[in-house]
């Protein structure tokens, strides 16, 4: 350009900065101004926005404040140096830049003053953000669709459902046409409540109106449904999303992979997976979880471990939840061998054992009567600084019962306290099952005052051990008697 003797203007150097910003050179940006100002090309509003917004983006907030400081006073500039702030929840440094701004002519805008209630909302200080919104009514900067959107969902994710829709219902009185992101956080904080009635009455006023829904309107409203068990509807949405010519991303797919897992239909669970790689959107971890969660969950691990190895078929790898939902469905189902062979992979691919690891793994041992085993590997746990809980310590507890050692069974009842672990209902009634079915009602009786002592009430569970034990060994004679006095003791 110089070779041909044209000089580069303020347009072309702003296209230059706006380049090196992109690509996170913002020193080179900044050498930019500097030989803007000796070509004698004076940088306008656009030159320095675009440096202090790439330095607000690279969390160099000093550096853009300083900009902020040599150029002449714009909004545009002030505002992205408030948005940052306010991602980080910096508000004294938030109201001191508006007091600069203030002090230097300007007035801060709709944009900023929405940064400002959007930080408040996030920190669930809605007092706060509403005192803003009234400042900024009484200044005369009027809230705009994005304003009223962060208030309805700062209020949504505050509990306050009532407040949601009284801001909504302004919003829509000032003549604000909602947007799809507006009409998204109103579905989703319906649908979070179980509200699906209006959520779904809300999504037929988006199709009354100019305002299209998106990916994320069909994937909240699917996912609401679906967890309210009506698979139907949820159905019902998805064959509507894919009329409307939207295309389902990952969550949605996966949402509907749930949907089909639900309604046991794993044929087309699997089909909808294939799918998903022809219409370039691959699966991911969570979508194969989902299948592999509701296949061991109905007892078919071993479907469910022939859609595990082919996972790696589709470059997804598997997780720690992955192989937790696995080693459950395998030793639910008495598969020992599939079970451990999958937890050695488990710790040969580099995972650490989590206390879910743990428990399961555990579990599934004492279910197999493999006790000894099930101690090897809590000693293991405690050595890795794993607190064993009270599943921990029921599984065994209860393994040592129905294996008639009642003794080993109150030894870890003990335990429980060496490692700091409350001990609870569970572990009590199993062992009193253990003691009852040795004829050993003092002791389960000993057990229940423990318990009570403790603060731990009975439970329905209990009071069958309890009842069961005195009637199988004492008889029908004496033992209401006997009930009768233990309830009068309570």
């Amino acid at each position: 350009m110089r070779k041909a003797g044209v000089e580069p203007n303020v347009y072309t150097y702003n296209l230059l900065i706006k380049a090196l910003c992109q690509n996170d050179r913002v020193g080179a940006a900044r050498r930019m101004l500097d030989e803007m100002a000796r070509k004698g090309c004076r940088p306008d509003e656009v030159s320095h926005t675009t440096i202090i917004s790439a330095l607000c983006k690279l969390d160099r907030l000093d550096e853009a404040r300083g900009i902020l400081a040599e150029m002449t006073p714009v909004g545009a500039s002030y505002n992205a140096v408030v948005h940052a702030l306010c991602g980080q929840f910096r508000m004294r440094e938030v109201f001191l830049v508006v007091d600069e701004m203030v002090h230097r002519g300007l007035r801060p805008d709709t944009v900023a003053y929405t940064s400002i209630v959007g930080a408040f909302c996030k920190a669930r200080e809605l007092r706060m953000a509403c005192a803003i919104l009234a400042r900024m009514v009484t200044e005369g900067c009027v809230p705009n669709v994005q304003t009223f959107t962060v208030l309805v969902k700062g209020f949504f994710d505050d509990g306050k459902v009532h407040d949601a829709l009284g801001m909504w219902n302004w919003m829509v009185a000032e003549g604000w046409a909602p947007s799809t992101i507006s009409y998204n956080v109103l579905i989703r904080g319906l649908c979070h409540i179980g509200d699906l009635k209006r959520a779904l009455f809300v999504f037929s006023c988006m199709g009354k109106s100019d305002c299209l829904p998106d990916v994320r309107t069909y994937s909240t409203l699917i996912d609401g449904f679906s967890k309210a068990g009506d698979l139907d509807v949820a159905m019902s949405i998805w064959n509507d999303m894919t009329n409307a010519g939207c295309k389902p991303n990952v969550v949605v797919y996966t949402n509907m992979v749930d949907v089909l897992c639900k309604k046991v239909m794993f044929d087309q669970a699997e089909n909808l997976i294939d799918k998903m790689s022809l219409e370039n959107c691959p699966p991911n971890t969570l979508t194969f979880n989902t299948l592999i969660r509701s296949l061991c969950d109905l007892g078919r691990a071993g479907r469910a471990l022939n859609v595990f190895h082919g996972m790696r078929r589709y470059g997804c790898p598997p997780n720690d939840r992955t192989y937790n939902e696995l080693l459950h469905g395998l030793f639910r189902e008495g598969n020992c061998e599939d079970a451990l062979r999958m937890l050695t992979e488990m710790l040969n691919h580099g995972f650490e054992l989590s206390l879910v690891s743990y428990n399961t793994t555990i579990s599934g041992l004492c279910q197999m009567r493999m006790i000894k085993e099930a101690m090897i590997l809590l000693g293991r746990m405690i050595i890795q600084g794993i607190q064993p809980d009270a599943f921990t310590f029921n599984a065994i507890i209860h393994a040592y019962c129905k294996e008639g050692n009642v003794r080993a069974a109150a030894w870890m009842l003990g335990r429980m306290d060496a490692v700091n672990c409350p001990r609870n209902i569970v572990a009590y009634t199993s062992l009193m099952s253990g003691l009852c079915s040795q004829h050993k009602l003092d002791d389960a009786m000993v057990y229940l005052l423990k318990m009570l002592y403790e603060g731990i009430c009975p439970n329905e569970a209990t009071w069958n051990v309890l009842v069961r034990g005195i009637f199988t060994h004492l008889g029908t004679i004496g033992p209401m008697h006997l009930i009768d006095h233990i309830i009068e003791d309570l």
